[in-house]
């Protein structure tokens, strides 16, 4: 049960959560040319499915994924070209997840995935049951954006939130909305292993690279079924990466 208490606070169950956040960072120099191949790629999905920045205890040991229509409710000081570029990804990432993702018009009820748009002093203010303040405090330090995403069981995601730091400056708020937004696909962790890449500290990207879209096609591909141990997984996740690189084209 969700429970909308105030202008900006937020209670949820206590459930499965994790977490990151998008640094600011300036753009990135040149990156050179890098081999891609079907074991790099399934390193990095391994890297950013299964890994945890954070602490150890937070990685996914099975595959964690929506099963169900994404709802977004958009929060606090949305302006319209905020509120055009979240739909804008969302589409888009509904096309390449295959997953049912729209925004909720004003009014409309039963949201599972809630966008809070704040200065950064309100950065700590989204209070979520179940996760410290001293946890928030450490998302909001750096004055970028985060996310939370809660499970239940562990291979369902059902509920996730993200926060907006809306004095970045334009670019890195919209790099911030497409980050942390397919995080709580359950993508949730970073590395520079990969790059350009939504997952790299150092890029900036305002739409997916081509090793973004491989990972979030490989994780919602029907074979890779919801709750699949980690090892078992990533058997399947090579076959799936395979076929995928070979479709795409390159870039």
């Amino acid at each position: 049960m969700i429970k909308k208490t105030n202008h900006n606070r937020l209670l949820m169950p206590c459930l499965g959560v994790v977490f990151a956040l998008c640094l600011a960072v300036v753009p990135a120099a040149p990156v050179p040319a890098q081999t891609d191949g079907v074991e790099r790629y399934l390193d990095f999905f391994n890297d950013i499915v299964f890994g945890s920045e954070f602490d150890p205890k937070l990685k996914n040991t099975v595959v964690a994924k929506w099963q169900g229509p994404v709802r977004i409710a958009l929060k606090e000081k949305v302006t319209p070209e905020f509120r055009k570029t979240v739909v804008h990804n969302a589409r888009m990432l509904s096309v390449l997840s295959g997953l049912d993702i729209r925004v909720l018009e004003p009014g409309e009820k039963k949201p599972n995935l809630y966008m809070f748009f704040v200065p950064r002093r309100e950065m700590t203010k989204v209070r979520v049951k179940g996760v410290s303040k001293t946890l928030l405090e450490k998302l909001s330090r750096t004055g970028g954006c985060y996310f939370l995403a809660f499970k239940k069981p562990p291979s369902r995601i059902i509920l996730g939130v993200v926060v907006v730091n809306i004095e970045r400056k334009d670019g890195g708020i919209k790099h911030c909305i497409l980050e942390e937004l397919t995080q709580t696909l359950g993508l949730p962790n970073d590395s520079n292993a990969f790059r350009p890449s939504l997952f790299s500290d150092k890029d900036k990207l305002l739409k997916p690279s081509r090793a973004d879209v491989i990972l979030l096609k490989t994780l919602y591909h029907p074979r890779l079924k919801p709750g699949l141990p980690h090892k078992q997984a990533l058997q399947v996740a090579r076959g799936i990466i395979a076929d995928l690189d070979r479709a795409l084209p390159k870039r």
